[in-house]
């Protein structure tokens, strides 16, 4: 069946060909001799001699960066092409090398013919009594031929003293099956039966095992292995062997591929770890103690048999000072017969602050192998001179109505309280936001559950303020006159800017009291602003501004004749807001207003005839 993609494989290869090792996240780089590939992958405890590998350069090299992979470094060793690893599983890696397969390997796997073979080997070492390394395992012949006879098989082979035979370390937790197509994977595909899987023993196919890739963006492989474990039981200071291989199965057409984590092929009976009160530990240097506070603790655990004791022996390094900014510790444990751990505990000293602290155990091997103490772990552990709680946000005044977001910052295993809590979003939170009516002081309390460490307080004070009063009253001036118009804002101390809309006519449009000239006749309405430049408060009000005409009134009637002892009633036309004012006052019944009566006397005709009336002949 899987001869039917060959055709496909044929047109589709020249894109293989093609560099596009930089689409993936992880930088692959091949072609690495046997020597650099076991120092990258020997840790701790292990002494590598010997080092040979069989393998077409370009199958095989070294990888570092972020991927689906739990570990971001290492070897991988391939039945195809290494670099071709590092594309998205929307590519495809399918290489024929060309190359043998392996005897053992084949044997691994019931006799089924192997090809293009990728083995390195070496001589190790070890200085403690187990030795192990981690591992992923993937393949193209996930998904479509699982439980099929194209099942590419790799393996760990380990041989020396106490060792009978050369067992394959690469094997399912909890049993003797090897780790291989047919055994990790969650059922028969392309239309294989389950049952070839299942053959291999009880519980197989192991799906938990086992990572589906398709949609993944950083390794080729369409599924992988989860990160696994090699293990095996050694005699410290003797010499083994070790054959770590991978190969096609029954074809040479679709790849398979190994990837161990760099370093991690240690030596050791016993592992360590630190504890101290943070409560996400992030990594080497994450955990912590506090002065007078708990202590922070190193644990060792036993990894061994627990019929016998074990004597830790480490080298105390670090920037604390060993009985001056932590109580006294020797410069060794152990762990006894029977006892699967023994902790080291550290108690922060109070002392004046002086910054944080840290101390390291550097571990040495329980066996020195002829070659002197060698280091094979490292444990760190910081002092920190008191939990933090910083209210980053200084004391604020505000304008009411506003609000404040108080930034704090704090250790993120503190329980927070704050209060009052009625103006605030949150009380829990290590930074809430305030929207207080009246000023007031906000405390935070924090707890360390667990730490043996006091609360810790801190508070801020927020400042209320109201916006500015603003006073603005009508005024009446005529086209053409100048007039100076003004707000009044209280409190009168205050630091204000000023906006005037529209600024029409104004001489200045940003001052207090600006000079207003209009063009026309008519009402107008200005808008002042009025802003606090030290709160933010702001206020705005708004005024009329009644402009009367620049001309007074004409005189009506401006026709008739005008004989004593006759009365008339005249008038002006204008505007009513006005004073009138009518000479002379003789015969004039109000000369005050704008429509008195006038009663001239003859001997007034002429001045009658000349102000009001045309002249007589």
């Amino acid at each position: 069946m899987k001869k039917n993609y060959l055709f496909l494989i044929i047109l589709l290869f020249p894109l293989f060909l093609a560099p596009m090792t930089s689409i993936g996240q992880i930088t692959v780089v091949p072609s690495a001799t046997a020597a650099v590939l076991a120092s990258k992958l020997v840790g701790p405890g292990v002494i590598m001699l010997n080092p040979t590998l069989t393998c077409l350069a370009t199958a095989e090299g070294t990888f570092s960066g972020t991927s689906t992979l739990s570990f971001d470094s290492g070897i991988v060793l391939t039945s195809g092409s290494a670099a071709n690893t590092s594309r998205p599983a929307s590519f495809f890696s399918s290489v024929a090398n060309g190359t043998a397969g392996d005897p053992q390997l084949s044997a691994l796997i019931g006799g089924t013919a192997t090809y293009d073979a990728c083995v390195l080997q070496f001589d190790f070492r070890p200085a403690g009594d187990t030795v192990k390394f981690q591992y992923v395992f993937g393949s193209e012949e996930y998904t479509s031929f699982t439980c099929s006879p194209f099942n590419d098989v790799f393996a760990f082979f380990i041989s020396g003293p106490g060792i009978v035979g050369t067992p394959n370390l690469a094997i399912v937790p909890g049993t003797a099956i090897p780790v291989c197509i047919n055994s990790v994977n969650c059922g028969g595909t392309g239309g294989y039966p389950t049952s070839t899987c299942r053959a291999l023993g009880a519980g197989s196919p192991f799906c938990a095992y086992y990572v589906n890739n398709i949609a993944g963006t950083t390794i080729v492989y369409d599924g992988l292995t989860t990160t696994l474990t090699a293990i095996s039981p050694v005699t410290p200071c003797d010499t083994f062997h070790l054959k770590i291989g991978v190969a096609d199965a029954t074809d040479d057409i679709y790849d398979s591929g190994v990837f161990l984590k760099a370093g991690s092929l240690t030596s050791n009976s016993f592992s360590s770890s630190v504890l101290g009160i943070n409560p996400t530990d992030t990594g080497f240097g994450a955990q912590y103690c506090v002065r007078g506070c708990a202590p922070g603790m190193f644990i060792f655990h036993n990894t061994g048999s627990l019929l016998d004791s074990i004597i830790i022996h480490y080298q105390i390094g670090g920037t604390a000072v060993n009985g001056i900014d932590y109580t006294s510790i020797l410069d060794s444990t152990i762990i006894h017969v029977h006892d699967s751990t023994d902790t080291v505990f550290i108690y922060g000293l109070p002392l004046p602050p002086t910054g944080p602290k840290t101390v390291e155990l550097y571990i040495y091997a329980p066996y020195s192998c002829g070659a002197g103490p060698t280091i094979i772990d490292s444990v760190e552990l910081t002092i920190y001179d008191s939990l933090h709680l910083h209210i980053i946000t200084p004391d604020t005044t505000i304008c009411i109505g506003q609000n404040v977001y108080i930034n704090t910052s704090g250790d993120s295993g503190y329980h927070y309280t704050w209060s009052p809590s009625a103006t605030l979003n949150t009380n829990t939170l290590l930074s809430p936001t305030a929207t207080p009516t009246v000023t007031t002081t906000y405390n935070i309390n924090a707890i360390y559950p667990a730490s043996g460490c006091p609360p810790k307080n801190e508070n801020i004070t927020i400042t209320v303020v109201d916006p500015p009063t603003l006073n603005v009253a009508p005024q009446t001036t005529c086209v053409g006159v100048h007039l100076q118009i003004g707000v009044t804002v209280t409190p009168s101390s205050g630091s204000y800017t000023y906006s005037w809309t529209p600024a029409t006519y104004l001489n200045n449009s940003t001052i207090s009291n600006p000079i207003v000239t209009p063009g026309v006749a008519g009402d107008a309405e200005y808008i002042v602003s009025v802003g606090s430049s030290v709160f933010g408060c702001g206020a705005t009000d708004s005024f009329l501004l009644h402009v009367l005409p620049d001309s007074f009134s004409l005189y009506n009637p401006d026709t008739g004749i005008c004989f004593p002892p006759a009365t008339y009633q005249i008038r002006a036309s204008g505007d009513s807001e006005f004073s009138y004012r009518w000479t002379p006052t003789l015969g004039v019944s109000n000369p005050d207003i704008i429509t008195p009566t006038i009663t001239p006397p003859g001997f007034y005709h002429h001045l009658c005839s000349d102000r009001l009336l045309p002249r007589l002949p």
